[in-house]
C-alpha cells in the first residue's frame, strides 16, 4: 500500500493514494496445520508367491508439525517451514538368502509440477502447496544419506542403493522418509490438504538366491488431510489523511541543521503470525533521492527549509520504491511481529540554507511495507 505524505510549512498532509504494484502492502498467510500423523501404509503392488523372501512393514509414522507462514514472504517455489521426517522404523523385512536386494524411490510418471535445486516437487490436493520427498536408510547403505526424488518428470524410479552386506541373511531394513513443503502458486487455498497416495514411495526389488525368482513391492506413504488457514497482515492506520505541522517563525530555525515543528504520526500494523516486517520511504518528488530530506514540490514557496522524517528518534534515509531485501533506506520495524504494533514516526522542519524565505512548503513521500 502506498501512502503519500504532503508536507506544508504549517501542515503536513498524508493522502492515501491507489495501490501501486511496487508498494502493495503484502499479504500474510497464516497456515495452521493441525498436528496429525502420516501412517506409512506399505502395500503390495506385486509379490511373488510362497518363495517371496522380502515384504513391506506397516510401522513407519510421520507427525506433520503445525506451520504458520507469511504468504508473501515466500516466493513461488519457495520452501514452507522446515523439513520434517517420519520416525525411524522397519521399512522392509527379508527372511531368506537373496542374490539381489535393490531399493529405489518411485513415483507415478509426469506427476511432478516443478523442480527446486534439482529436487522434484509434486502436487498435493491444494493447488498452492507442493511437496518433495526422499528416503534415508538408517541401518543399511548409510553412506548415501537422504536420497531425494530427482530427474526427468517422466522417470519412474530413482536409485537409493543395492544392498551388498545382508543378502544372505534375515534382515530388517530400517529408514525414514523426509518431506519438504513448497509454495507452488501465488495463492494457497484454505481447507483440507493431503499428500497423494499411492503415487510415490520406496520401491523394493529382490531375487531369491535359491530359485532365482523374485518380486517387487512399494512402500507407499499415506497422509490424513491437514488443515491450511490463510490469513493476512492488516494496516490499521489507513485513516491517516492529514498530518499538519505547526506554523513556526523563522527564529525557530536559527541555524543550518536546526529542526522545529516536530509532529508525531503512527503506522499501525497487525499480523496474525510471526513476520519480519520492513519499511522503506521514497521521495515522491525525486525517486532517486537517497538522502534524508524530502524534495519540495514545485508549488512550494518557502526556501532554505525542508521536511525530514524520523523513526524512534532516528533520521530516515530515503530509498527506491522496492520490497527487495537490502533496499537502500530499508528499516526493520520488527523481525518477529505477531499481533498488533504501533510504529512511531515524526515529521519536522529542518533548516538547509543560510537565509530563509517564508511561505508554504509541500513535500510528498510514499512508503513500502515488505515481508522478508
Amino acid at each position: 500500500m502506498n501512502i503519500t505524505y504532503l508536507v506544508k510549512t504549517c501542515s503536513i498532509s498524508i493522502l492515501i493514494r491507489p495501490f501501486k504494484l511496487a508498494v502493495v502492502f503484502h499479504a500474510l498467510v497464516k497456515k495452521k496445520i493441525y498436528s496429525t500423523h502420516l501412517i506409512i501404509l506399505l502395500t503390495f503392488l506385486y509379490a511373488a508367491p510362497a518363495f517371496a523372501s522380502c515384504s513391506p512393514s506397516m510401522n513407519i509414522k510421520t507427525s506433520i508439525p503445525n506451520i504458520a507462514l507469511n504468504l508473501n514472504s515466500i516466493p513461488v517455489n519457495g520452501q514452507i517451514g522446515s523439513e520434517f521426517t517420519s520416525d525411524t522404523n522397519i521399512a522392509v523385512s527379508c527372511n531368506a538368502s537373496d542374490a539381489v536386494r535393490r531399493f529405489n524411490l518411485w513415483t507415478a510418471p509426469n506427476t511432478a509440477v516443478t523442480s527446486v535445486n534439482g529436487i522434484n516437487i509434486y502436487k498435493t490436493n491444494n493447488p498452492g502447496i507442493g511437496f518433495a520427498f526422499g528416503f534415508e536408510p538408517t541401518n543399511f547403505c548409510t553412506s548415501v544419506g537422504t536420497v531425494w526424488m530427482t530427474g526427468s518428470f517422466s522417470n519412474l524410479a530413482k536409485p537409493v542403493c543395492d544392498d551388498s552386506l545382508y543378502l544372505n541373511k534375515d534382515y530388517n531394513y530400517m529408514g525414514r522418509f523426509h518431506y519438504i513443503l513448497y509454495k507452488i502458486s501465488p495463492t494457497i487455498t484454505n481447507g483440507p490438504t493431503s499428500l497423494p497416495r499411492p503415487n510415490y514411495g520406496l520401491f523394493t526389488e529382490y531375487t531369491n538366491a535359491t530359485n532365482g525368482q523374485g518380486g517387487y513391492f512399494m512402500s507407499s506413504p499415506s497422509s490424513p488431510s491437514f488443515s491450511v488457514t490463510a490469513s493476512t497482515c492488516k494496516l490499521l492506520s489507513s485513516s491517516i489523511r492529514d498530518i499538519k505541522l505547526p506554523t513556526i517563525s523563522i527564529t525557530s530555525l536559527p541555524s543550518r541543521g536546526s529542526r522545529a515543528g516536530n509532529t508525531n504520526f503512527n503506522i499501525i500494523v497487525n499480523c496474525p503470525s510471526l513476520t519480519n516486517l520492513n519499511i522503506t520511504f521514497t521521495d515522491n518528488n525525486n525517486r532517486n533521492n537517497t538522502g534524508t530530506m524530502l524534495t519540495p514540490t514545485l508549488s512550494s514557496i518557502a526556501q532554505g527549509v525542508r521536511i525530514q522524517l524520523q523513526y524512534n528518534g532516528n533520521i530516515i534515509k530515503f530509498g527506491p520504491d522496492s520490497a527487495e531485501p537490502g533496499t537502500t533506506g530499508q528499516i526493520v520495524l520488527n523481525s518477529n511481529l505477531a499481533g498488533t504494533q504501533t510504529f512511531p514516526f515524526t515529521a519536522s522542519y529542518i533548516r538547509t540554507g543560510a537565509s530563509l524565505k517564508p511561505g508554504s512548503l509541500t513535500s510528498a513521500a510514499t512508503f513500502t511495507l515488505s515481508y522478508q
